[in-house]
């Protein structure tokens, strides 16, 4: 759902040492329609990160999930 609604009520730095941990209270807008009810979210700020893409080669088949992602709002690009 691209250039979906986030309202970010609070942005505060939870810890900030050899790392930072940032944490939101925000709501966004659901895949359903109309906005969520207000969550909290810590996002642990470093460098580098990895991900993965499960896949089943059997079923030939990969799986997607479509969710809101804080990191990637805290990251500056569209959760």
């Amino acid at each position: 759902m691209p250039n979906r609604k986030i309202d970010i009520i609070e942005k505060l730095t939870a810890f900030q040492g050899y790392f930072r941990i940032d944490r939101y209270r925000l709501r966004h807008e659901t895949f359903a329609g109309g906005m969520s009810e207000e969550i909290t979210r810590e996002v642990f700020e470093r460098d580098h990160a990895a991900s993965a893409l499960p896949d089943d080669p059997i079923r030939d088949e990969i799986v997607l999930l479509e969710q809101f992602r804080a990191g990637a709002l805290a990251a500056g690009r569209e959760p």
